[in-house]
């Protein structure tokens, strides 16, 4: 029979010639081990083909008996993904009373899955007890020490006062035919029907909520859903309707807008809860999770976010996400504070929807100058061009790009840009009054679109190395000496180290180094940033000469061209 459990085909073997399972088993395999799992039963006959042919066994149902189905497949990597307990097969089966009405009834494998819970062909639920005893049907290992019929109980009778001196109780031998069969909706036969497609397909990509997703996110996505609502592992209980029946509304919906209007309604993925949390970066790293509920939850939240968490999720990319890798940092060292070492996450956090063929490198901060290029942000420089602050504003700017994306606080942040401190209130300001004055979504979109062309062309340039070597303005001074022997040294030209500073390292003299430092607010660095264009003009070879100086050092790795601007 196609689908048939080996429970099932032994019994109806063990009717034909009226012997008990077990002793079939033991005859075959010449053997009089007490076995009762049907697990072990098969292993012991696969290990043994000749007694599995002595028994009569199809060579390909005992293959198929030992291989797990998709569903059973879908359901292990869902437990192993999300570290969730996975009753992978039960031994207690399920069943439906009309399917062992028929003329040649028998029992089917998918009966024993706990995420089978409806017969799609009849459109009832499947019933879980004998009418008589209320016991699952091959819960214990009685049934291998008779011989019994799909359609009849495979328990004892229950142990009662009267009768507790009984050692050997009577068979329960209830017709499972009689028992009740509850007709479910339309939805949860449709839902039934969807989580085997998704299980069968899992690798296979489609649309759904206008999505680009794979099987098994859709799967995992319904299972966590049901988890969410029963408080509890979805393989592992029986599933309640409502349940069913929300995350199938869920799922089935038109758009991540109304899939978030639909998780509101149904109350479902709390977001201080573990499915899909609105954080802390501690409870976004505990375990992880679906991609999709992911973009729900933050489609659902994403105007009552804080400009920080609107970043780090990218809730302007139409897809929001959580972090790929926490660009947290181990403590400095004291020999070079300036060079940071970052940490990953575990990689099977990284959880993410298939939204393009090639997977592009994920932000990170060592893309970033310390103050962000020319037209980089039109409407953020459009709010200070030029004046009194305008580095600080691209310096807030610069901020803004290495938030996208990551969960480091503004102040590890400003410390791997080599921006002082108070450079996290600047930016942290700056998003609140862009938000009064209504600039901020604009702001926003134009970070997001920065951030998506550097994925597709990341920087040739590591900012962090430059930054690194920059710090040592003796070293760069002796570049420019190099590279201009034949000129007065530097001394006599400090604007001529400043600009070579900032081409190099992407920053602005307003925060670099004491040495060569000027302050915003001065004439000097007024008169200098008139003058930045007309002394790179002059001396542009000089310039890359000096470079290519630096680049030849042993040990210190400044690949890439002196400057760089995105496409």
């Amino acid at each position: 029979m196609v689908g048939e459990s080996f429970a099932g085909w032994i019994s109806r073997v063990a009717v034909r010639y009226d012997t008990p399972p077990r002793a079939l088993l033991n005859d075959a395999l010449g053997q009089t081990k007490m076995v009762t799992s049907t697990r072990a039963m098969i292993k012991l006959l696969s290990a043994d083909p000749a007694a599995a042919a002595r028994l009569g066994v199809p060579v390909g149902d005992l293959a198929r008996w030992a291989t797990p189905t998709a569903l059973e497949v879908a359901a292990i990597a869902y437990g192993r993904t999300y570290r969730a307990p996975t009753a992978w097969q039960r031994a207690a089966h399920r069943f439906c009373p009309e399917c062992l009405r028929r003329d040649q009834p028998y029992w089917r494998r998918a009966w024993a899955h706990p995420l089978t819970w409806v017969c799609t062909e009849h459109h009832v639920r499947l019933t879980a007890r004998c009418p008589r005893c209320e016991r699952e049907p091959f819960g214990t290992g009685t049934w291998v020490t008779r011989p019994v019929t799909v359609t009849e109980c495979t328990h004892r009778q229950p142990t009662t006062a009267r009768r507790s001196y009984r050692k050997i109780r009577r068979p329960c031998g209830a017709d499972l035919r009689d028992a009740d069969a509850t007709v479910v909706s339309e939805v949860e036969v449709r839902a039934q029907e969807a989580l085997h497609a998704f299980a069968e397909h899992h690798r296979d990509r489609f649309t759904m909520l206008g999505v680009t997703v794979t099987g098994a996110i859709a799967f995992d996505a319904f299972v966590e859903l049901i988890a969410d609502q029963a408080r509890a592992p979805a393989t592992t209980g029986a599933l309640a309707t409502r349940h069913v029946e929300a995350a199938a509304a869920v799922v089935s919906a038109a758009s991540l807008e109304h899939a978030a209007a639909l998780l509101d309604e149904h109350d479902l993925l709390a977001p201080h809860g573990v499915h899909a949390p609105v954080g802390p970066a501690l409870r976004i790293s505990a375990r992880p999770h679906n991609p999709l509920l992911a973009a729900m939850q933050l489609t659902r939240h994403a105007g009552h976010l804080s400009p920080s968490a609107q970043l780090t999720y990218r809730t302007a990319s139409g897809r929001p996400r959580y972090p790929d890798t926490d660009h947290s940092f181990r403590r400095p060292n004291a020999a070079t504070p300036t060079l940071r070492v970052p940490r990953k996450q575990r990689s099977d956090l990284h959880l993410r929807l298939p939204e393009a063929g090639v997977r592009r490198p994920e932000p990170d901060p060592c893309w970033f100058p310390q103050v962000l290029w020319p037209g980089a942000l039109p409407s953020l420089e459009a709010i200070n061009p030029s004046g009194t602050g305008a580095p600080v504003t691209r310096a807030a700017g610069a901020l803004l790009a290495a938030k996208v994306a990551s969960l480091t606080s503004w102040g590890d942040l400003a410390l791997e840009l080599a921006l002082p401190r108070h450079a996290t209130h600047s930016a942290v300001g700056l998003t609140r009054a862009l938000r009064r004055r209504g600039l901020w979504a604009t702001i926003l979109a134009e970070v997001n679109a920065l951030v998506t062309r550097l994925q597709k062309t990341p920087p040739p340039i590591d900012y962090r190395v430059r930054r690194v070597v920059g710090d040592d303005v003796a070293l760069l001074a002796k570049a420019l000496d190099c590279a201009g022997r034949d000129r007065p040294p530097y001394a006599s030209r400090p604007d001529l180290l400043r600009r070579f500073w900032e081409l190099f390292t992407g920053g602005d003299v307003a925060f670099g180094p004491q040495a060569i430092a000027l302050k915003d607010n001065n004439a000097d660095y007024a008169n200098f940033a008139k003058s930045r264009g007309q002394i790179y003009k002059d001396h542009a070879q000089l310039f890359a000469t000096a470079h290519g100086y630096l680049a030849r050092l042993r040990g210190v790795a400044v690949g890439g061209p002196l400057y760089w601007i995105p496409p």
